[in-house]
């Protein structure tokens, strides 16, 4: 049964792929694309028979589309390379073994093969889809999103991941844009297509530094509101789209949005308003403040008295002019 999402017959078919068949040919390719030395194939297959492999190097991800319609077991020893594996099937079962520790993956399971380890695979029938990760790109990203130096190497739990899960829709978006000739191996789209593939593998793959990103990603969140209060604060009178507001936070409009409901369940803008008004309430309680009702209302935002008024009520329990005879 192939995976519901992903027809692999369509897949890595583009002039930008290189294909391999028979066993002796696929098996060097995968020394490359697995980035492993081949220490034993057991097969029923003969030399011209059993195996197609389809492959792509785009930089910091190699991708590889491999058919095996014969019994198979294959022995690796991953101590060529520091690049990380992960491993997708698209069709039929694979068990791996890694370092010992045995796993049975069905149709759209992934797995994470570390760089260094020993892991063999058997299948009867099946088709998987692999994607290296280059260990260098990798740490550079991971640096990035902690804002700090790594002082210890990335060790991803072996843990197998559910079908339907957005790393494979990625390899998949990734290879499908290629094909269509929206990007190029080397263009920039191509280029943040890899870096959100990886980000991904940060975000669902457990790691040795995932409560470092967890925690950068509440900082980060945190900043984020703070840099909106700041630019109400600075101006309370000037006009805010929640475009202007995400530009000031460098970030999408959506994860500002998710950010605020994270907060305080509001949205951008709906805090732009109550800060408006905490600060207008501010000046209400000052004694030495005499400006009019209406002039505070137009200092902080709001064009209407009555609108002002209202709003300061639902908010406060009390109109403005309740607050300046206090």
């Amino acid at each position: 049964m192939s995976h519901p999402l992903v027809d692999h017959a369509s897949l890595l078919t583009g002039s930008h792929v290189t294909r391999v068949r028979g066993r002796t040919g696929v098996d060097r390719v995968v020394r490359t694309i697995e980035g492993g030395h081949r220490r034993n194939v057991e097969t029923n297959a003969s030399e011209s028979e059993g195996r197609e492999l389809r492959f792509v190097e785009l930089g910091t991800l190699r991708l590889g589309l491999g058919v095996v319609d014969r019994p198979e077991t294959i022995s690796l020893r991953r101590e060529t390379t520091s690049d990380f594996l992960v491993q997708f099937v698209l069709e039929g079962e694979v068990h791996l073994a890694i370092d010992g520790r045995r796993h049975r993956l069905g149709p759209g399971n992934a797995i994470v093969v570390p760089p260094g380890c020993r892991f063999e695979r058997r299948t009867q029938r099946s088709v998987g889809l692999s994607v290296v990760v280059d260990s260098i790109a990798l740490r550079t990203r991971l640096a990035e999103r902690v804002s700090a130096a790594l002082d210890r190497p990335i060790e991803f739990r072996t843990r197998v991941v559910a079908a339907r899960n957005p790393l494979l829709a990625m390899a998949v978006a990734i290879d499908q844009a290629l094909a269509s000739g929206l990007a190029v191996v080397d263009g920039p789209a191509c280029t943040a297509m890899q870096r959100a593939f990886i980000d991904l593998l940060l975000d669902l793959q457990p790691h040795s530094y995932a409560d470092d990103l967890v925690r950068d990603d509440r900082a980060v969140k945190s900043m984020r509101i703070e840099t909106v209060r700041a630019l109400v604060d600075r101006d309370p009178s000037a006009h805010l789209t929640v475009e202007d507001l995400a530009s000031a936070a460098e970030c999408s409009v959506r994860s500002l949005q998710a950010n605020f409901a994270e907060y305080g369940a509001t949205s951008p803008m709906d805090f732009v308003r109550r800060r408006r008004l905490a600060l207008a309430r501010t000046r209400l309680l000052d004694p030495t403040c005499e400006d009019p009702i209406g002039e505070i209302a137009v200092a902080h935002g709001y064009r209407s008295a009555s609108r002002f008024a209202a709003d300061y009520r639902r908010l406060f329990g009390e109109l403005p002019s309740g607050t300046r005879r206090r």
